[in-house]
């Protein structure tokens, strides 16, 4: 299974990244943020090819325009650069110096953007193996000052790991089960040692954890130090668990990139705690051999393996909004809190498609203004959120995964312009739209909250002073309680993500609350 080469990092997992929500909000100007570059070392394999994907990160979210990267290769022979075949844009002033430019707008945020100008490394036929240099890249774009970072560069043996065919497992909600993960050596020559990485679905659980791993979150890595035969197939047996608050019937997936032990160590893949695991080590079926030269994967397009588990049973989602009420004289900022809670049982997961996981659309009362949009929202301006082309309404997005029994909640500050007895708006939880947003709730009821300034006495809604949960029935007083984000990530994990030229809208997190 192939990759793509533009996606952004630790925003999902790793399939295909949909087509993403046209609300946005204004990006920082490009002279306000600080943008930084990074390359990790790269390993070509003699004559063959690697791609070399920068990693590009502001300290805020900009849209930067007219942007480009220089590449410059330096202190070693038999290797060249070139641009992708696929992806035009980059220009060759010699085989050690590429220019790769933009012509279009491209989003950066401190998560990180992979695949934007990437580049392709190439060692020839005579390359000797052992051989090391450098290759600088410079980031240059309008309005910013160029940033340069330098990687090493290295020519070694060419070996083939390919992985085994997509598995596919039915299990219920709460049970534990094994994953079977293979990879054949397609190589003439023994491989001195192998590694995955693996990500998976909210769903899946890692039920152990192994000595020779690192976990970080829903992303680990395995190193194995044993040599692969040529033409040889090894398997190892992975335990799991599918969560209880799984969906069903439902599909969720775990991917797993076989490296070479040497490009393992190159290639953290997002995980950044390297904690290991306490348990047992993991092992494949040994083989005797001799420790022979650095090598690097010539074929890194047949290295992914997919396990899909299909969750067994029925069990849905009811995702209510939640409302409230304020009160102020005319001149006076309120704050008014509105959300979205997963009444459960299923957890809401939307990491694989990178998109929220669910969205709420807030009509303001008459007679305020709105002073203060929380992160997350964003002014509904087109017909793909909006429900009532004449009111001024709002459209705020959960993270890629809501969890069963967790309230997302926003807080806005409205201004009363005129005190209209009670002026009444709406919280509405994922209405129907020409989109992929999530349809299949168990309880529309409670679908559609009302967002109330100046309640009239005796008018429809809490009790003053209740202040008892509505366990999310809608039109409920303020949310409390601990905050938190569920993820960062994610693909990531990473079995895809956009191709360059794809332009990714932006998604914003924002707050969970018990």
């Amino acid at each position: 299974m192939s990759r793509p080469t533009a996606r952004r990092l630790f925003a999902g997992s790793a399939a295909a990244i949909a087509a993403a929500l046209a609300v946005t909000t204004p990006a920082y100007a490009a002279a306000d943020a600080a943008i930084d570059i990074s390359l990790p070392d790269i390993t070509v394999g003699v004559g063959a090819e690697t791609p070399l994907e920068p990693v590009l990160r502001a300290d805020r979210e900009v849209t930067l325009s007219e942007a480009s990267i220089t590449y410059e290769l330096s202190g070693i022979t038999g290797v060249s650069l070139t641009g992708p075949e696929d992806i035009g844009g980059c220009e060759s002033a010699s085989p050690a110096k590429l220019v790769c430019t933009r012509p279009y707008e491209i989003d950066l945020s401190p998560d990180g953007a992979v695949g934007y100008l990437a580049a392709v490394l190439k060692a020839a036929d005579d390359a000797k193996s052992g051989a090391t240099g450098t290759v600088t890249a410079t980031f240059s774009a309008a309005g910013v000052e160029p940033v340069s970072t330098t990687a090493e560069v290295e020519v070694a043996d060419g070996v083939d790991l390919a992985a085994g065919e997509t598995a596919e497992l039915s299990v219920k909600p709460g049970a534990t089960f094994d994953a079977r993960v293979e990879v054949t050596n397609k190589s003439t020559k023994v491989v001195n040692g192998a590694g995955f990485f693996a990500s998976s679905d909210y769903a899946i659980e890692v039920a152990e954890q192994f000595a020779n791993c690192v976990y970080d979150g829903r992303r680990y890595g395995c190193l194995f130090d044993q040599d692969l035969e040529p033409g040889a197939t090894y398997r190892v047996e992975l335990p799991y668990r599918l969560r209880k608050d799984t969906a069903a019937p439902s599909t969720s997936a775990a991917d797993f990139q076989w490296l070479t032990a040497d490009d393992y160590a190159n290639k953290p893949k997002g995980i950044t705690s390297r904690k290991s695991g306490t348990g047992a080590k993991l092992k494949l079926e040994k083989v005797a051999g001799v420790k022979a030269a650095r090598q690097t994967d010539t074929e890194p397009d047949n290295n992914w393996q997919l396990v899909m588990v299909k969750a067994t049973g029925k069990q849905g989602t009811d995702i209510a909004a939640v409302g409230d009420e304020v009160t102020g004289e005319a001149g006076d900022t309120v704050k008014a809190t509105v959300g979205l809670r997963n009444n459960g049982p299923a957890t809401l997961d939307s990491s694989r498609a990178g998109e929220p996981a669910g969205v709420a659309i807030v009509t303001i009362p008459t007679g305020t203004t709105v002073t203060t949009v929380p992160k997350g929202c964003s002014l509904a301006e087109d017909d793909s959120v909006r429900t009532d082309p004449k009111a001024i309404q709002y459209a705020c997005f959960t993270d890629y995964v809501h969890p069963a029994g967790e309230t997302v909640s926003w807080e806005f500050g409205l201004r009363i312009d005129k005190v209209v007895s009670n002026a009444t708006g709406a919280v509405e939880a994922n209405p129907a739209c020409q989109c992929s947003r999530f349809s299949e709730d168990i309880d529309k009821s409670n679908d559609k909250a009302e967002l109330i300034v100046n309640p009239a006495p005796g008018a429809p809604g809490e009790e003053p002073g209740d202040g008892t949960d509505d366990g999310g029935e809608g039109g409920g007083l303020p949310i409390t309680g601990p905050q938190g984000t569920t993820i960062a990530v994610v693909g990531a994990l990473l079995v895809a993500a956009g191709v360059a030229g794809f332009v990714i809208a932006r998604k914003r997190r924002t707050r969970f609350e018990v």
